[in-house]
């Protein structure tokens, strides 16, 4: 079974990462070949270092141990990544390992980062209807904030819990333009 070191990448050394890989930048993307092997091992000295996985993240192994990419070509080129911190994508693509595009975050910090949040809160928006006032809303959130309500409450509306909040009454809005109201 392979071990996954996530951090800090203190098992091999700065020393032994320049000994081993060269970093090489592309248009796209920053990576390390290959400039010295084992002889059991299959890779050849000048080829890509590391192998891509269905995460989108670079990995590679050295001395059966299997390590990030980016947090190694980040330790092999700026130093020691500091305690506490993890290696953020500043363009969020977790293959683009350029040196530019990496920078040492606290973890909070580095989960918040860029465009994240607001892309799972669309993924994880569901469009309302409010009859009243003839609006839809993106989401509870956005209905709660614009006509001052409580967002539980206007759930317990959707939910038919409640009959209305604030004098409001809400509905889902369905693919097809029309709006279904849940009812006991």
């Amino acid at each position: 079974m392979t071990t996954v070191k996530v951090f800090p990448v203190k098992d091999i050394s700065q020393a032994e990462m320049n000994e081993l890989f060269t970093y090489e930048e592309s248009a796209k993307t920053g990576s390390l070949h290959w400039k010295k092997v084992n002889k059991s091992s299959t890779a050849k000295v000048g080829s890509r270092a590391g192998c891509l996985k269905a995460d989108k993240y670079w990995y590679v192994k050295v001395n059966n141990i299997t390590y990030k990419l980016h947090r190694v070509i980040y330790t092999m080129l700026k130093g020691p990544i500091p305690a506490g911190k993890q290696i953020n994508h500043i363009d969020e693509n977790p293959s683009n390992n350029k040196i530019e595009n990496l920078k040492p975050e606290w973890p909070i910090d580095n989960s918040n980062h860029g465009t994240r949040n607001a892309r799972v809160a669309a993924a994880l928006s569901i469009p309302i209807y409010c009859h009243e006032t003839s609006t839809t809303y993106p989401s509870t959130k956005q209905a709660a904030r614009d006509l001052k309500l409580d967002a539980g409450n206007i759930c317990a509306v959707l939910k038919g819990k409640y009959k209305q909040t604030g004098n409001f009454t809400f509905s889902y809005v369905t693919t097809n333009n029309t709006t279904n109201t849940t009812t006991d």
